[in-house]
């Protein structure tokens, strides 16, 4: 009775964690806050694929002494080394890497609305975390690194802005990737993708003998993260599914929990 007990209160703290619709508690809305003033932040994304890729390639060394200071995290060897060079050279030079250059331009020829939503989400971030060290956001086209289209370290934030052109961009399909990743290579989910690496830091996740329940629960507090980074981003984008799979989750929450519960899987 005991154990039953202890089962329905976890049950029912998760339903309230994820079933949005049934909480009672609205979510936080940026409308709702008032940030202090000292805490508002104004992002700037510094954009090393466009610094890169404008260098004239006969003066390449020059070129990139000049980028070095801002762009360090890209360009920490030794460009004295004429194997650096030679490598940046050829990288520039690949004929994939100046097609999705070129195509990036297309898609994203500015990011002040990308700016902006950054700047909404670390204004909460520092609301919330005032300790917290905010990074520096900068973007690249990376070759299509679709096992990492974000890096997040302690000082920097790295967007590889060819994982975002749209899942019906024509190099994606010779990826191999299955076709609920396909469809998260849109621009909609940068800031999610980008909040999600932030907030996997900040949640303690080392538990050794992790079961079900553990997986739950700390994918519970990671979307919670982003309620209260993102408040104004769609759920769907926040957990990756289409508007169909929500609709379809929520009409089959207790049959979910059911299947769970009835395997003893918690």
């Amino acid at each position: 009775m005991k154990n039953a007990l202890l089962l329905t209160l976890i049950i029912l703290s998760l339903t309230l964690t994820f079933s949005c619709d049934k909480c009672k508690h609205e979510k936080p809305r940026i409308s709702q806050i008032e940030l202090r003033k000292e805490d508002s932040i104004r992002v700037k994304i510094h954009r090393y694929e466009k610094a890169l890729f404008s260098i004239d390639k006969e003066n390449l060394k020059n070129g990139l002494r000049k980028i070095q200071r801002e762009y360090r995290f890209f360009l920490d060897g030794d460009l004295n080394d004429n194997k650096n060079i030679m490598q940046i050279k050829s990288f520039v030079s690949d004929p994939l890497l100046v097609n999705l250059y070129n195509d990036c331009l297309k898609y994203f020829p500015d990011l002040k609305d990308l700016e902006s939503q950054f700047s909404k989400a670390f204004s909460l971030i520092k609301y919330n975390f005032p300790d917290k060290k905010l990074p520096k956001v900068f973007t690249y086209v990376s070759g299509m690194d679709y096992d990492y289209p974000v890096k997040y370290a302690d000082s920097v934030l790295i967007i590889a802005l060819d994982m975002y052109y749209g899942n019906n961009y024509s190099y994606y399909r010779q990826l191999g990737q299955p076709y609920y990743r396909q469809l998260r290579f849109r621009k909609e989910y940068i800031l999610p993708d980008c909040m999600k690496e932030i907030g996997k830091t900040m949640i303690d996740n080392s538990k050794g003998d992790k079961k079900f329940i553990d997986f739950i629960v700390y994918a519970g507090k990671l979307l919670y993260f982003l309620d209260a980074t993102l408040p104004e981003t769609q759920d769907s984008l926040k957990i990756g599914y289409t508007s169909m799979q929500m609709t379809w989750s929520a009409k089959n929450e207790s049959n979910v929990w059911s299947f769970i519960i009835d395997r003893n899987l918690l």
